[in-house]
């Protein structure tokens, strides 16, 4: 429990961001286990879903994330039968992200799990504290 936290921590917005994440995250990894996806396949599906086709070195922008590390997780998503890599016909040297057949019925199915864990981790919030917290986070991340 947070009352167990040292003060000078519980000012820390680093500590309290990790640690609101941490049990979110090993929330949202435990419901998606028997789909067989984890937390990041989730948020790529979704984006190649909202975007349509779109290189591996944007979406590695779009999540903040190493272009290693963005290969890596194409890599478990192409091994899962969720996406390949095509090459652009206007340009052959470049490929685009595109989803698979089934890939939206796996979406489908995580998102209301993580629908879930978040309702639960937010509930002692009102609905216009969630709101505000969104638009905070929001600010933050698009400045």
């Amino acid at each position: 429990p947070i009352s167990d936290t040292p003060e000078a921590l519980r000012d820390g917005i680093g500590f309290l961001v990790t640690r609101l994440h941490t049990p979110m995250r090993a929330d949202f990894t435990r419901a998606l286990a028997p789909l067989g996806l984890e937390p990041p396949h989730v948020g790529l599906l979704t984006a190649l879903e909202a975007t349509g086709p779109i290189s591996q070195s944007e979406l590695a922008r779009v999540f903040a994330v190493s272009g290693a590390h963005m290969v890596q997780l194409v890599d478990e998503l192409e091994e899962r039968g969720l996406v390949e890599l095509r090459r652009l016909p206007s340009d052959r040297r470049a490929q685009v992200l595109h989803l698979l057949p089934g890939a939206r019925e796996k979406l489908a199915a995580a998102l209301p799990l993580a629908e879930e864990v978040v309702a639960e981790s937010l509930q002692p919030l009102t609905t216009e504290q969630r709101d505000h917290l969104l638009d905070l986070l929001r600010r933050l991340i698009l400045s």
